[in-house]
């Protein structure tokens, strides 16, 4: 899966502004089944998801400085275009892979993506980010408050190592 994820050179990883993911992760969905990974209560005021991994992992040379880290984030899906999904596996890699402008375009000063170009698996619109974390250990959690009320079609998280967002140590 490693390789897959840069089937389109460096330039095409994950950018923080528009594509932070090339792993999609299904939490639930009221129009898609196969997303429903996680049973969430009516009733449930506050979600928490968690992400743990080794601290072998995150310091692999055992100096107390990391080498690796981990972000995680929740999405909000709004199946836009009636699809039913949110990402297409097109070539059957099992990443989300997407192409980058190589302009700076945002007002944030970040990249768009080049959303006509068949390599771009996701479909334009349809996710926004409810919280994130960028935490310097091992383990991470995002909160989202009435998650059932707040979601459109569903809601999916994302991990994503920061070494590949090239902001290693």
């Amino acid at each position: 899966m490693v390789a897959a994820e840069n089937a389109y050179g460096p330039t095409n990883q994950p950018n923080f502004f528009k594509a932070f993911f090339n792993h999609f992760i299904p939490l639930t969905s009221s129009k898609n089944t196969a997303w429903n990974k996680v049973t969430i209560p009516a009733d449930t005021d506050l979600m928490v998801v968690r992400q743990v991994f080794d601290f072998d992992q995150f310091d692999e040379d055992g100096d107390y400085s990391w080498d690796n880290r981990f972000y995680l984030g929740v999405f909000n899906w709004k199946d836009v275009n009636g699809d039913n999904n949110v990402w297409e596996d097109k070539d059957g890699n099992k990443v989300v892979n997407f192409i980058n402008d190589p302009a700076i375009t945002q007002i944030d000063g970040g990249q768009d993506l080049v959303w006509d170009d068949p390599r771009t698996e996701l479909d334009q619109w349809e996710f926004v980010r409810f919280d994130y974390s960028r935490p310097g250990g091992n383990q991470s959690e995002v909160w989202v408050q009435h998650p059932l009320e707040r979601m459109e079609d569903g809601l999916f998280y994302w991990p994503i190592p920061q070494s590949w967002l090239h902001l290693r140590r």
